[in-house]
């Protein structure tokens, strides 16, 4: 499987605006931007985010990418850049919002006696699920990634998982937006309800929820090919479980989840895909 885009010549606001109903929203100008933002707005009165928690968000994953060589922004950012980066679309600042990167990854799939021929040092597809909510906007709750939460579950239902905070080493995730980032940690279970911004505030400098490295790769926030970045995070996933991760590796990986936002709905964030790997 190989997947690539390219985004830098095109109006990326206008093209997404098209994905919107044309009689009802898309006149309001709505596009990934300003959708994420509203959602981010939501979650901020929901969850009682701060911008300074958010920016936190940017810092660790900035720092992150700056150890990675496929990363495209390889430079750290601090709290006071971040929060005072030029505004897009509030709350989202530019540095809350990822590059618009052109990149391309691939991944091999094939049977366990096939794989076995052509590798000694395989990850194996443990859980897999997705979930698509509405393809309304306005259908969306405000600051919480129901798909997400559902497609979770069943992967981890899949891959045996009870306690992803216990079992899980490693989890990339698809951070489309610094506050995204924090509703994910609460749609995966890394926390509980409302308590995103919290827990980037426990997260220590290493980008660990307790044992459970969060976007070592430096993620979206870092590298963001539009249309290829759910596969990126099964690749870094993936090369985390090799022992391939070079100077952002984590030791002693055994089980890693990958998630990623579909962009044909995902300007309402409302398709998500979750993969759970293992080294055995």
């Amino acid at each position: 499987m190989v997947t690539g885009m390219g985004t830098t010549e095109s109006p990326f606001e206008l093209v997404t605006n098209l994905a919107f109903d044309h009689l009802f929203t898309r006149a309001f100008g709505l596009s990934w931007v300003t959708s994420f933002a509203m959602h981010a707005n939501g979650y901020m009165k929901t969850a009682r985010v701060t911008e300074k928690q958010a920016a936190k968000v940017v810092v660790k994953n900035r720092r992150n990418g700056a150890k990675n060589p496929y990363a495209h922004l390889r430079k750290s950012v601090t709290l006071n850049e971040v929060l005072h980066s030029p505004m897009v679309s509030y709350p989202l600042k530019k540095l809350d919002l990822p590059p618009s990167s052109s990149g391309a990854c691939a991944v091999i799939l094939a049977s366990s006696e096939y794989i076995k021929r052509i590798t000694d040092n395989p990850v194996w597809i443990d859980g897999l699920a997705w979930n698509v909510g509405s393809y309304y906007f306005q259908d969306a709750e405000p600051g919480e990634l129901l798909p997400l939460r559902r497609a979770s579950e069943r992967a981890y239902k899949m891959a045996g998982i009870e306690n992803p905070l216990r079992e899980l080493q490693v989890a990339e995730l698809h951070d489309i937006t610094s506050y995204h980032e924090l509703m994910e940690y609460e749609a995966l279970k890394f926390c509980d309800k409302g308590r995103g911004g919290a827990t980037i505030d426990e997260i220590d400098e290493e980008g660990r929820i307790g044992e459970l490295a969060v976007n070592q790769s430096g993620g979206a926030l870092s590298s963001h090919p539009h249309h290829a970045a759910g596969l990126f995070r099964v690749v870094e996933a993936a090369l985390q479980l090799r022992g391939d991760a070079g100077k952002h590796q984590v030791k002693g990986v055994k089980k890693a989840l990958a998630h990623g936002i579909s962009h044909i709905a995902g300007a309402a964030s409302m398709g998500h895909g979750v993969v759970i790997l293992g080294k055995e």
